[in-house]
């Protein structure tokens, strides 16, 4: 299986026509797009719009109402190479800061598929952590406690824990949306190099395109539940919701 997907001639993501609802309230009314191996694309759209639904749908932790959804080719309710798939929450746990782990350990775990039962990790482990972490700016902080980080260093941690292992696929929902302007376009910098030098295709979700450098990307707008193919740097921005905003998506029942 994981062979299949690193050399698979087959696209990253397809949703095909995906309709999704909460009960009775509808998110997705027929949702179409297609990432291609090593594309770099930004999914956009207004708080509210289903973004994360979309999301927690390619990544399996929710089923489409109708269509299908491929990942390298293989429908995602069967889909088992998730070691191919780097993910990095909009915001992690409250408690995930407080647990008494390293930046370097937390930046390991993510080479986790690749340990075996008595030699968990290895000389070679170590070299891959070192890298992920120069890449995003915290080589120096590889010994301490995660609770120790801001904010905007607790983000690239977890972007560099998933690409510690160089996936196919990276998944990015609002990373930049509790960073300073600076940290964001960081960012959003160090994901489109993931693209262009691994082969790895990219989605980066966000709500705020003015925030992002200006990229070689491709945009997908996410609107009344459909998508949308625009220019990424022509199309009108959003304003960002401004801190007293009551939009929401609908909740999923308990």
């Amino acid at each position: 299986m994981s062979q299949r997907v690193a050399s698979s001639p087959h696209p990253a993501v397809v949703f095909d026509n995906v309709r999704f609802s909460y009960r009775t309230s509808p998110v997705l009314k027929g949702a179409s797009f297609t990432l291609a191996p090593g594309g770099f694309y930004v999914l956009a759209g207004a708080n509210g719009s289903g973004k994360s639904t979309l999301i927690k749908l390619l990544l399996a932790e929710l089923f489409p109402n109708e269509g299908a959804i491929q990942l390298f080719g293989q429908d995602a309710r069967s889909f088992k190479s998730w070691q191919h798939v780097g993910y990095v929450p909009q915001q992690a746990p409250s408690d995930y800061r407080r647990f008494p782990a390293t930046v370097f350990e937390t930046v390991r775990a993510g080479l986790y598929a690749e340990s075996k039962p008595l030699l968990p990790y290895r000389s070679a482990h170590r070299a891959k952590t070192l890298d992920a972490l120069r890449q995003v700016g915290l080589a120096r902080f590889e010994q301490h406690l995660i609770g120790e980080l801001s904010g905007g260093q607790f983000q690239r941690m977890l972007l560099a824990r998933a690409i510690v292992a160089k996936p196919k696929l990276l998944v990015l929902d609002e990373p930049t949306s509790n960073l300073d302007d600076d940290s964001a376009q960081a960012l959003a910098r160090i994901a489109s190099e993931a693209a262009s030098s691994w082969g790895t295709t990219v989605l980066l979700v966000t709500h705020d395109r003015a925030r992002l450098p200006r990229l070689h990307a491709s945009m997908l707008v996410l609107e009344s539940g459909t998508i949308q193919e625009k220019p990424l740097n022509t199309t009108k921005e959003e304003a960002p919701c401004s801190s007293t905003c009551s939009c929401s998506e609908p909740s999923s029942p308990a």
